[in-house]
């Protein structure tokens, strides 16, 4: 343990009261204990930095800063880091015990990577939750390439921010995560590291995501913006860079193109959705297909087409969708993490 590298979880908090206390602890159930916990109050007004402080152990230290942001938030505890790798846990996720562990083992195993990162599970509302994961076949672990990152990025979330690691020396050459961006920003930090570097990934589910939790960023009502990382794929596919394949880094963004004319139809800005469909540049049949259902949105009542849409995400078009993802390398199976040791947090 005395030669093991120093590992820094960084926890952003913003009124997270109900929520923290089972998230630091799955932290200091850690197998691996050589770790410092940096959790940085965003200008909360309940009680959560209280209780942060109640927790008598010297390997947690929270720092105070007005509400500035998620993204914020993290850079400031990346600034105040002293490990070699970087990880990051939401104040109202969990992980398992191995979970440092295996980053650690990834890591080390692969030392030319930008980024680690685990399989992970999302609970819901009536107790059940997905498990999603790469396809590995007879292996636990790889390296991704740039071209294949986005390739797999475009068929599902593989990369979740509660479940990956960035060594310290990352941050260093291509700066933090993107301030004022309240979505997305996460996806164009791992979208901008995999752009320079390959990402090493473990199939062992450790990380929990509480999609139910209150108050959480991404179920908070914005004023609608384009996904940050399109600007860097624009940039990107301009340059035509060698390292990535043209056509995965365009399947990719016409992926974050179509998930944001969903927010559109239901925002009801068919100008902007209009003015969306022009950037796309579809590759092959299945984008092709969207791209003609989404044209034929601008000529169908608003209320058939909302329908239409939460139809296509519905348990009905679930199978479909499984099938499509496992034909593409990722796997998502459901099960049920109430009757699991590791989740009786929130029991």
């Amino acid at each position: 343990m005395e030669s093991s590298p120093l590992v820094s979880v960084v926890v952003p908090l913003y009124n997270k009261e109900h929520t923290i206390s089972a998230s630091l602890t799955s932290i200091l159930k850690q197998a691996y204990k050589k770790f410092e916990v940096v959790v940085v109050d965003d200008g909360s007004t309940d009680k959560g930095l209280s209780i942060v402080r109640s927790l008598l152990d010297t390997r947690i230290r929270s720092i105070s800063q007005r509400n500035c942001g998620q993204s914020a938030a993290r850079n400031v505890g990346i600034r105040h880091s002293n490990g070699s790798l970087v990880v990051f846990l939401d104040a109202d996720d969990l992980w398992d015990e191995g979970h440092i562990a295996t980053l650690v083992r990834l890591s080390t195993k692969y030392p030319e990577t930008g980024l680690v990162a685990t399989a992970y599970r999302s609970i819901y509302r009536h107790g059940y939750a997905h498990e999603l994961k790469l396809s590995l076949g007879n292996g636990t672990d790889c390296s991704l390439q740039s071209s294949d990152y986005f390739r797999l990025a475009s068929i599902a979330p593989f990369i979740w921010v509660s479940a990956v690691g960035v060594p310290a020396w990352v941050f260093t050459k291509l700066g933090q995560f993107l301030v004022g961006e309240h979505r997305g920003a996460d996806r164009e930090m791992w979208a901008r590291i995999a752009l320079n570097y390959p990402v090493a990934y473990g199939s062992e589910v450790s990380a929990t995501y509480n999609c139910e939790a209150p108050g959480r960023e991404s179920n908070k009502a914005r004023n609608l913006q384009p996904p940050p990382a399109l600007i860097l794929l624009d940039k990107e596919i301009t340059k035509l860079d060698t390292r990535v394949s043209e056509d995965s880094l365009r399947t990719y963004r016409n992926s974050l193109l179509f998930g944001y004319l969903g927010k559109l139809l239901i925002d009801a800005d068919y100008k902007c959705i209009e003015e969306t469909l022009k950037r796309t540049h579809p590759i092959g049949f299945l984008e092709n297909y969207r791209y003609f259902c989404w044209r034929c949105v601008l000529f169908i009542p608003r209320q058939v087409s909302i329908i239409i849409l939460r139809l296509g995400s519905s348990r009905y078009t679930g199978l479909l969708r499984k099938l499509a993802y496992q034909r593409g390398g990722v796997l998502i199976s459901r099960v049920y993490p109430k009757e699991k040791e590791n989740n009786k947090n929130w029991d």
